[in-house]
């Protein structure tokens, strides 16, 4: 559920990443996943049928690799980040 769902990802070193790909039957998931590090959350969501919102959190000294859904890729850092897709309809 974690890989796909709420998008979070090991890379083969066993980093953690995030790489979202949402489902439009569902309005929004929302889960965390704790790690040597901290634990980490994300929640995506439709704010209007044409914008995919995505709020991470990291913990504290982390960082994490986003990448999203319209192939751009991002470095969430401590704290709150929020990404924005426009979407194609």
């Amino acid at each position: 559920m974690y890989e796909y769902l709420c998008c979070f990802q090991f890379d083969e070193n066993g980093d953690l990443f995030l790489a979202p790909v949402p489902d439009s039957r569902l309005n929004y998931v929302q889960g965390k996943i704790s790690t040597y590090r901290g634990t980490y959350e994300v929640k995506w969501e439709y704010p209007s049928p044409t914008t995919l919102q995505f709020t991470v959190t990291v913990p504290f000294q982390a960082e994490l690799p986003v990448r999203l859904p319209d192939e751009s890729c991002h470095i969430a850092s401590a704290g709150i980040s929020q990404f924005y897709v426009r979407l194609q309809k």
